[in-house]
């Protein structure tokens, strides 16, 4: 799961901040 994460982090920039608030819910998880 993670290589598609960082694969879709650079088709769209936006992606990367999105996946940092998840990172953030899955570390208070």
């Amino acid at each position: 799961m993670s290589c598609e994460l960082v694969v879709r982090e650079q088709d769209a920039p936006t992606t990367k901040i999105n996946w940092n608030k998840l990172s953030v819910l899955k570390s208070n998880i």
